[in-house]
């Protein structure tokens, strides 16, 4: 059996036919004919932790940002044989930076490197101007 709107992406293991996107609000439809949409396992999603999987590749990206996690505002619970989650987005997650540590380390290294150098220079600076200053 297929839904009114198809299967364009998997959310979360669940068929999802349709996102919207609507200043920073999203309403993901959960069609009740497939088995996974129950309304306990919708309720029960993960949102903390969001995959998406694109079914359709003639269908537009999924909307729902990636790297984000969201909040369930509102569950529309509708006799039309869908259920409505509408979401916002909760906290941004940066995925594994440690590649990025080690550039801002090498980084702060060669700006004590070049602060070393600087102290010199102006000792170096220092110690001429004083001699200038005896002749």
């Amino acid at each position: 059996m297929s839904g009114f709107y198809g299967v364009n992406y998997r959310i979360n293991g669940h068929r999802v036919g349709f996102v919207q996107a609507l200043n920073g609000v999203y309403r993901v439809i959960f069609e009740r004919c497939y088995e996974e949409n129950t309304l306990e396992a919708v309720e029960a999603i993960d949102w903390q932790n969001v995959t998406v999987e694109q079914v359709r590749t003639d269908y537009p990206a999924c909307p729902l940002p990636e790297g984000y996690t969201f909040s369930v505002q509102e569950i529309e619970y509708t006799k039309q044989g869908y259920f409505t989650v509408i979401l916002k987005t909760d906290k941004q997650h940066w995925g594994d930076v440690t590649p990025y540590q080690a550039q801002i380390e090498s980084l702060n290294a060669a700006v004590a490197q070049k602060d070393t150098q600087l102290t010199e220079s102006e000792e170096n600076l220092a110690a001429a101007n004083a001699q200038l200053a005896e002749l």
